[in-house]
């Protein structure tokens, strides 16, 4: 039976028409969309276990990785509100976004985290370890809270519902072209909701899933050899990640990869950074999107193309120095 159109519901539909088709991958494991649907029901079981209930606020202190999907996609089976914790932050900017959003929960991924105090800490292990059947699917009130990155002052918790979250990905995904045949690298890390603009499109159209953690994106040449060995056809990070790429020095191996369209989001793109990647790759598809994190990621999308920056309608670098 079609599920509503929410983010879950998308996924676990992929699931049933089809479980045996790969889902999501780190560098260290990898899940068909079935196995997907155990273990994003294993954690709603958990979740459930624990005492939480829908509108409850989980925070999940998980890198980038197969974890934080399945934590994610089980908070939203639960119907519980999941909340990005950065693993990198200080501890005083986790105890703050704590003591702002007041969890019910920590999940972390390993045993080696320190939780912000006063909030129950479990890992996403111990949560599964439970033998109790996944929870019906329940749509929450809020699909997730993440905060802006502060730059006025305190960061701020901004609540997304579920059908503006479904809306933004499936627009997305839209915008991207994305296909069945697609394999999409998620770069930003999931603390940032410019990761939700690879996770979820990727995940509710059923496109297969990449997403190593971060330490290994942060050195280019790993970039573009995940993009080579994956067949990664498509990505979006945000234009300081494509001045790294660029600078590299190494940005004509997009040719030698059968990437097809990248998105760029949260800042200006340099005009020059993109002239850089048509001379690699001509027929490489680029699609500016912006949008404030309030409005759900991104509001407006525009394909960028070398007539339009000639004509100077591309994205202005007002805001560069």
């Amino acid at each position: 039976a079609m599920i509503e159109r929410n983010v879950l519901g998308a996924v676990l539909n992929h699931a049933n028409r089809d479980p045996d088709r790969p889902a999501v991958k780190d560098l260290d494991r990898a899940l068909t969309r079935g196995e997907l649907r155990s273990a994003a029901g294993k954690v709603a079981a958990g979740l459930r276990h624990a005492g939480v209930v829908p509108a409850d606020r989980v925070a999940l202190q998980i890198g980038n990785s197969v974890d934080f999907v399945v934590a994610a996609l089980g908070c939203l089976w639960a119907g519980a509100t999941f909340v990005p914790l950065a693993i990198t932050d200080p501890d005083a900017r986790r105890a703050q976004i704590a003591n702002d959003c007041v969890p019910v929960l920590v999940v972390t991924s390993g045993v080696d985290q320190v939780a912000p105090q006063g909030v129950p800490v479990m890992t996403l292990s111990a949560l599964c370890a439970t033998d109790a059947a996944p929870p019906a699917p329940v749509v929450g009130p809020i699909s997730y809270v993440i905060y802006t990155s502060g730059t006025t002052g305190k960061p701020k918790g901004v609540q997304i519902p579920p059908d503006a979250f479904y809306t933004a990905a499936d627009a997305c995904a839209e915008a991207m072209g994305l296909i069945a045949s697609d394999r999409y690298l998620c770069v930003s890390p999931v603390h940032f909701d410019g990761s939700f603009s690879a996770m979820f499109p990727a995940l509710i159209r059923g496109v297969p899933l990449v997403i190593p953690d971060r330490e290994a994106l942060l050195f280019p040449r790993r970039f573009f050899s995940i993009v080579a060995s994956e067949g990664i056809t498509a990505t979006s990070f945000s234009p300081s990640y494509l001045r790294l790429l660029r600078s590299s020095g190494r940005l004509d191996r997009l040719a030698d990869t059968p990437l097809r369209v990248m998105a760029l989001g949260g800042e200006a793109p340099s005009i020059a950074d993109i002239k850089a990647v048509w001379s690699a790759s001509p027929e490489l598809r680029v699609v500016n999107r912006y949008g404030p994190t309030e409005t759900t990621i991104a509001v407006a999308h525009l394909e960028l193309s070398p007539e339009l920056l000639d004509a100077g309608m591309g994205p202005t670098e007002r805001h560069q120095a």
